[in-house]
């Protein structure tokens, strides 16, 4: 209940990204005519109080604060959203698994539909979105996670065709 009452608040209605009963009822069945174009974004909020602030790189956060993510396609049609705590353990967040689709939603920012509340690991938690214009692999991107671990001085390796952002909490 509580996770829904933040994603009320995070997220009023008709901002949660692309739906597509929602293009059927206005039309918009052509997906590449939607696409935002730009830079791919990740957007962390979290909730303090009543009151939900974004969260910039390297903004400072502690065990128990809930976040949201959202992203902003910026053209790319497919993606990964994962995390990689002070720890080196890795967090999936986007597909919910890895057999799950890798399409990302046109238009606005779109809204994960869960929240993620941090836990009492020290150090950071680094968020990772990784697109490109063909299919992802999710599993072969968590295990570069896994093996790049608590570096926060490099970036994932990746093939040709794919781009990363990242940001990371401390």
């Amino acid at each position: 209940a509580g996770v829904a009452i933040l994603l009320w608040i995070v997220v009023p209605s008709g901002e949660r990204g692309y739906s597509e009963q929602k293009a059927a009822r206005n039309g918009a069945l052509a997906r590449e005519a939607t696409r935002t174009k730009g830079v791919p974004r990740l957007l962390i909020y979290r909730k303090r109080g009543h009151d939900v602030e974004e969260l910039a790189d390297r903004a400072e956060v502690r065990a128990k604060d809930v976040l949201q993510l959202r992203y902003l396609s910026g053209g790319a049609r497919y993606g990964v959203v994962f995390s990689v705590d002070g720890h080196g353990a890795v967090n999936l967040h986007f597909p919910e698994t890895v057999r799950d689709s890798t399409a990302l939603a046109d238009g606005a920012a779109y809204t994960l539909p869960y929240a993620y509340e941090l836990d009492d690991t020290p150090g950071f938690e680094r968020f990772f979105f990784v697109t490109g214009s063909n299919p992802v692999d999710t599993a072969a991107l968590l295990e570069k996670g896994r093996a790049l671990g608590t570096d926060l001085s490099r970036a994932l390796p990746l093939r040709d065709g794919l781009t990363q952002t990242s940001v990371v909490l401390r």
